[in-house]
């Protein structure tokens, strides 16, 4: 009998089980974020080094270094992802309203949801806000700052909506006619800004305040001096 050829390779080599490598490598990089967005809304960027991200990760630095190239480089990619899930919940909590009474509400539930599910966002774009604001008086307004410009390229698509919004209220009739188109734009942008910052070192009024803020929206903030 002839000696039957063995296929060494297939024998020793066993098939690959368990989810495909990209599916890893997304839930890590999904991680990474999740984790630079918890770090640096707690201490800013100058305050977390690649080293504690790479530890609370659950990586080395060098499969950190893997996935972003340089602290900047994560930095503008957490901003990124916070806002892109921000724009998210507005496209969804907001403009299934057709009034603009309605759809302010949605803007508030929106600050809700996030609080309730993903505060660390909320803590983390404030922080984007205020590390933005303190580099750019650093610079004496000479320079536009590396947060400031990667916070006004992930705020694109926000600005977008929060135009549609203004846009479609002037054109219906919702607005006062005195009302400048861009002075709303202004007050609708200084609230969202307002409410992250709000997010930053709450001690449990975030929620209170968003009831209140529900209220004037709604006109029953107020109430008469002879009220009973």
């Amino acid at each position: 009998m002839g000696e039957r050829s063995i296929d060494v390779a297939a024998v020793s080599a066993p098939k690959r089980r368990g989810r495909p490598a990209d599916q890893d490598s997304q839930e890590t990089r999904a991680t990474i974020l999740a984790t630079a967005q918890r770090l640096f809304g707690e201490a800013g960027f100058k305050g977390v080094s690649m080293e504690r991200l790479a530890r609370d990760a659950g990586l080395t630095v060098r499969a950190l270094y893997h996935y972003f190239p340089s602290k900047r480089a994560l930095f503008k990619a957490a901003t990124a992802e916070a806002l892109q899930h921000f724009g998210d919940e507005v496209a969804t909590r907001v403009f299934v309203h057709e009034s603009l009474t309605d759809r302010v509400s949605g803007f508030i539930d929106v600050y809700r949801a996030l609080y309730a599910s993903d505060p660390h966002v909320l803590a983390f774009i404030g922080m984007v806000l205020v590390d933005a604001i303190s580099e750019d008086l650093t610079a004496g307004g000479q320079a536009t700052s590396g947060t400031s410009a990667d916070l006004q390229d992930a705020s694109l698509p926000v600005v977008a909506l929060n135009e549609a919004l203004v846009d479609q209220a002037l054109a219906r009739g919702e607005v006062h006619p005195d009302v400048d188109r861009e002075g709303a734009m202004l007050l609708l942008e200084t609230m969202g800004m307002g409410l992250a910052l709000a997010a930053l070192n709450d001690t449990g009024s975030f929620p209170k305040m968003l009831d209140a803020l529900q209220r004037l929206n709604d006109g029953s903030l107020y109430r008469p001096l002879d009220a009973k």
